[in-house]
């Protein structure tokens, strides 16, 4: 599974858009919209990258993140 993760100023701006514009929003346009950043991580690349900000936050050394398969049926 993957995922394009997006800063929170950019959803911000979506969600004022959505809101401003009639033809975005439910009651006269249309509902769903697809939102996400410009890059997309795979659940492991996600998991080094919160190992990599971990690590840097706490002024410690990196640890190897821990990968546990769940079967997705």
């Amino acid at each position: 599974a993957k995922c394009n993760p997006i800063s929170e100023q950019d959803l911000a701006s979506a969600i004022v858009d959505c809101v401003a514009d009639p033809m975005r929003n439910s009651r006269s346009g249309n509902p769903i919209w697809n939102i996400g950043g410009p890059s997309t991580y795979s659940m492991k690349a996600q998991g080094e990258l919160i190992a990599d900000a971990i690590s840097r936050v706490r002024g410690e050394p990196r640890r190897q993140p821990i990968f546990i398969p769940i079967p997705l049926q």
